[in-house]
């Protein structure tokens, strides 16, 4: 994604008795913004194509790699009956590609930008204590 900044990126594994042993459950980024210059948000986050992916890509049109996740904004389509997930990121090469027309991507980040929270207060419970 060019020159864009560092992401703080955290990564929540599995256990070891799950099948996605080495791929992360849920990454989470404190901030989506690789251009704070740019003007719309769609620009800002590093989306740089018009074309979008209604469904997942099998493979990452720039990297041809088969490591696209669906990326889902806290506050972001919540009631939404298409699902959560607001856009797709190649996990190897990092390009991100829109799931919906960028003016409506736009509107939702837009709607979202003061959103935030601390994953830190979100507590952990061992899976062993699960019910």
């Amino acid at each position: 994604m060019g020159n864009s900044k560092k992401q703080d990126i955290r990564f929540v594994m599995p256990n070891d008795a799950s099948p996605h042993g080495n791929e992360p459950l849920l990454t989470i980024c404190g901030d989506l913004i690789c251009f704070p210059e740019k003007k719309d948000m769609v620009s800002r986050i590093g989306i740089l194509g018009t074309k979008c992916f209604d469904k997942r890509p099998d493979k990452c049109p720039s990297c041809n790699r088969d490591a696209i996740m669906g990326v889902e904004v806290l506050g972001a389509l919540e009631d939404c009956k298409k699902g959560s997930i607001l856009i797709w990121q190649c996990m190897k090469c990092d390009e991100r590609y829109l799931k919906y027309h960028s003016a409506f991507t736009n509107l939702i980040l837009d709607e979202v930008r003061d959103t935030y929270t601390v994953p830190d207060d979100w507590g952990y419970q061992p899976r062993s204590e699960f019910s």
